[in-house]
């Protein structure tokens, strides 16, 4: 019986095609949404990407990707879910007011309330921390991980 390839994420905007880590890219860093994510068959024992279903490394032929289940299993335990939120959530409360704002067709928030966030930039701050923190740790809980992200933890690289 033939094999199944695995299914391995790469990010899909050209020029970039790298694959990704933790669904983060690791040449632009950027996490790509669904729509720019394609996925590659590669060899589960080889770790590489397949030509033409065949293995460079070992020569093992694997089934085409008709074969392929439709559904893709689990990609990411709860532990790499939770470093995948930590990691965006470490470049994202650095620009969140500025990308609420943007997106405020997405909100009830109003230009004066922009203003008067504004005007509080530290503890707006401190709340978008808190808020991002406490929010990557309930999902931990929510899956029984005590995760014990602090807000400190946002501003280490």
């Amino acid at each position: 019986m033939m094999k199944k390839a695995k299914l391995v994420a790469h990010h899909d905007d050209p020029p970039c095609t790298a694959r990704l880590t933790y669904g983060r890219c690791n040449r632009c860093n950027l996490i790509p949404d669904m729509q720019s994510i394609c996925l590659y068959a590669y060899c589960p024992k080889c770790d590489c990407s397949l030509t033409k279903m065949r293995c460079p490394g070992c020569k093992q032929t694997f089934k085409s990707h008709e074969t392929l289940p439709p559904t893709l299993p689990p990609t990411f335990t709860v532990g790499e879910m939770l470093n995948l939120l930590t990691d965006a959530a470490k470049i994202f409360h650095k620009e969140t007011l500025v990308l609420v704002k943007r997106n405020r067709h997405m909100n009830d928030l109003s230009e004066k309330d922009f203003a008067r966030l504004k005007r509080r930039k530290k503890l707006t701050q401190r709340l978008i921390e808190a808020l991002l923190v406490q929010f990557i740790n309930e999902i931990g809980a929510r899956q029984n991980v005590d995760y014990g992200l602090y807000a400190k933890d946002l501003k280490e690289n």
